[in-house]
């Protein structure tokens, strides 16, 4: 396989990690708006060993996640050279404040979770602890403020403390039920995210930030994401929603893993991928034995989990001369001929990466007809 094939594969993985519950403001199980549309529309039907994606860092040929929800836990490492940053104080909010007024707390704690559980995506996507704040502060008032939504005070700190209290597994995992919010719309009606809507799902094309209320499957109904399905169910490989197995216990492409680190193996059984410095497969044919988020197999077959660097914008990315290696972008930045290149703000053009690692947007906006947008659910009628 060539190095730009192996980078595309390592981007590739990054963009199409997703937190897909809900749809919604924040899809590392938070609210139902930032996560969905910060990694992508949609997410895919997740089944027997496809080795999943890592968060912002992951790789096809490396790092790793799961077959399920994606990556490992990834925690914040001594060596990473970013700063996890400390716990936000709380904040105590009257019942009936004004819409969003709950969204800078809300932010806070999604952004210190999102850290202590993994610097490799917070890094990746955001940059810094700081943007991704913000960016989760605007993508929650835009969904607090659309018609229907169940994000109001009491659900966004409901979700908050939930956030702040989970296992990095169940984060990472879009798999905390305090944080499944549903709004008042009925089925049919315009949305943006699920929090609009009574069912919790509000389903949209891959093209447009708008789509319909609708019913999420029952066990065992045709699938075609995870957050078509009812909660906790995902969507399997095989298209049908299931529940999800635990670590060592059965899997296959109708029986998908866990949420979170865990990946189906050769013995159809879910188990967790491989830590810094172990052995790994990504290829070949050998069993699949993915990384940890963060970190990459290198070589890609019958290799060692070796880790993901970051730069910054105008630095050299991308697949090292002898292959030991690899460096992407930071805050969603996209690697161009080996260079990266700063995202798009909100509002100006963009063009999406062409080795798959960046829609060319600051998270959670999208690149939609050539510019930057961030989501508005206010805006579908």
């Amino acid at each position: 396989m060539s190095r730009s094939a192996e980078l595309r594969g390592e981007a590739a993985s990054i963009s199409h990690r997703r937190f897909s519950r809900g749809g919604g403001c924040a899809r590392l199980a938070s609210l139902p708006l930032v996560l969905s549309l910060l990694l992508a529309c949609s997410s895919g039907p997740r089944g027997a060993a496809s080795g999943g994606a890592t968060g912002t860092g992951g790789a096809e040929e490396g790092s790793g996640g799961s077959g399920g929800k994606g990556g490992g836990t990834g925690g914040a490492r001594p060596d990473s050279g970013v700063k996890t940053p400390d716990a936000a104080a709380p904040v105590d909010l009257p019942p009936d404040a004004p819409a969003g007024e709950f969204c800078p707390d809300y932010a806070r704690k999604f952004c210190d979770r999102l850290g202590a559980c993994s610097q490799v995506y917070l890094v990746g996507v955001y940059g810094s602890a700081a943007t991704c704040a913000e960016r989760v502060e605007l993508a929650c008032r835009a969904e607090a403020r659309a018609p229907g939504s169940g994000l109001t005070t009491a659900s966004a700190l409901a979700c908050g403390d939930a956030f702040a209290g989970a296992s990095c597994d169940d984060v990472l995992g879009d798999a905390i039920p305090a944080c499944q919010v549903k709004g008042t719309l009925a089925k049919g009606a315009p949305c943006g995210a699920g929090s609009q809507c009574a069912t919790g799902f509000c389903r949209r094309p891959e093209t447009s930030f708008c789509g319909k209320c609708d019913s999420p499957a029952a066990d065992g109904a045709a699938c075609d994401t995870d957050d078509s399905c009812q909660f906790p169910l995902l969507c399997s490989e095989a298209g049908r929603c299931a529940r999800p197995s635990g670590e060592g216990e059965f899997c296959n492409e109708s029986k998908p893993c866990q949420p979170g680190p865990l990946f189906c193996g050769a013995d159809n059984a879910c188990h967790r991928p491989s830590a810094e410095g172990k052995s790994c497969n990504r290829s070949g044919t050998a069993p699949l034995q993915p990384c940890e988020l963060g970190f990459t197999c290198r070589p890609s077959a019958n290799g060692t989990c070796r880790p993901i660097r970051f730069v910054d914008a105008g630095l050299t990315c991308g697949i090292s001369p002898t292959g030991s290696s690899v460096i992407l972008c930071v805050g969603s930045g996209s690697c161009v001929n080996n260079i990266c290149k700063p995202p798009g703000q909100d509002g100006e053009r963009c063009t999406p990466s062409p080795l798959g690692d960046s829609g060319g947007c600051l998270a959670p906006a999208l690149c939609l007809e050539g510019l930057c947008q961030l989501p508005d659910p206010a805006s579908c009628r």
